[in-house]
């Protein structure tokens, strides 16, 4: 059983699976998988939950630094105005 501190690695498959390996923010599309992270919609840190693929979204690493820049992150509606590729 995995700890409330620990990321299920079936998770991040399955968001690429659903969401593809495309930054939902700036559009970048990455030469290597490793380039795009999966973010939590909901921030983990606001309590325990079961994440589900619809709470992820897919996000090239700058993006995912930029929304969390702010407590709470950046909402991905907000953060879309905020990058280009």
């Amino acid at each position: 059983m995995l700890s409330k501190a620990e990321r299920d690695p079936s998770l991040r498959k399955g968001a690429l699976a659903r969401y593809g390996l495309l930054c939902r923010a700036c559009g970048l599309i990455p030469k290597v998988a490793a380039q795009i992270e999966v973010h939590h919609l909901d921030p983990i840190s606001e309590g325990v939950r079961r994440t589900k693929i619809e709470d992820l979204c897919p996000l090239c690493r700058n993006c995912h630094s930029l929304a969390h820049s702010k407590t709470p992150p950046i909402p991905l509606d907000e953060l879309k105005g905020m990058a280009t590729a």
